[in-house]
């Protein structure tokens, strides 16, 4: 994973595309160029590919390890609890189908954040778009929640026993994997809080993963349809409330399921 990003990060620094600025020759618009297109099909499919290539690598480090069976990086089992993942999946799914529908109707109605006036971007072919999601988005979550609630929570774990540290520790790296304003960062965190929890609870992947799934594959599809901006980086305090209270609900159902 390590030298991919670095090939990666090389390739960019080699293109003369991240180094130009727009016409304007403002500093600020260094990058501009370079950034990728969250509704171009060809962008979409590299970023999920660039971090769906985490599972071999992840499955190659736990097994270099040598200390376990390689499927105790899923669940105490084994394996995969494919019976209490479904559960999971469509208890997630009926919750965040409530949670975007009330979203939506209190935007309607003029409560929350202010909608930005900028036309939003969709894909050009919506249908292909929303094939990508399916195909590909399970995988880029299973993949995050594998390395961050897998490999680095068993990891810091056999190293500090107090759960606490497993389950905080290896948040800052996830949130900051990610492209946001401060608010959005705030989301990422408490949402990582709220999957390593679950994935200690638990006693598995199942929970954390159902949950990360269904959240990227909604809003990806919301995107597809129009409905928000794929690229969007910005979000507010409303907003933020909204999603931690949710998924502070999301993880209490999960847990009595």
């Amino acid at each position: 994973f390590i030298v991919v990003m670095l090939m990666i990060f090389v390739v960019a620094m080699l293109n003369p595309a991240t180094w130009a600025a727009d016409d304007t020759g403002s500093p600020d618009s260094v990058l501009t160029e370079a950034e990728l297109d969250m509704a171009s099909p060809i962008d979409f499919s590299i970023t999920m590919a660039s971090l769906i290539i985490m599972i071999p690598a992840v499955y190659l480090a736990y097994l270099l390890l040598g200390s376990k069976p390689v499927g105790q990086l899923v669940s105490v089992a084994g394996k995969l609890r494919w019976r209490w993942f479904g559960l999971a999946i469509g208890a997630s799914a009926l919750l965040f189908a409530a949670y975007f529908a009330l979203s939506f109707a209190l935007s309607a109605a003029g409560i929350g954040e202010p909608t930005d006036a900028a036309p939003i971007k969709p894909p050009a072919d919506p249908l292909f778009f929303a094939l990508l999601v399916i195909l590909l988005t399970p995988f880029q979550c299973a993949a995050e929640e594998l390395v961050f609630r897998g490999a680095l929570m068993q990891i810091i774990g056999s190293w500090l026993k107090h759960p606490l540290f497993a389950i905080l520790l290896p948040v800052p790296l996830f949130t900051f994997g990610h492209l946001y304003d401060v608010y959005g960062l705030l989301d990422v965190t408490a949402f990582a809080i709220a999957a390593g929890y679950l994935a200690w609870r638990t006693g598995g992947l199942e929970a954390p993963m159902a949950m990360h799934i269904i959240n990227n594959t909604f809003l990806f599809l919301l995107g597809a349809m129009g409905q928000i901006d794929l690229n969007a980086t910005e979000s507010g305090p409303m907003s933020l409330v909204f999603s931690v209270v949710f998924t502070a609900l999301l993880t209490f159902v999960l847990v009595k399921l």
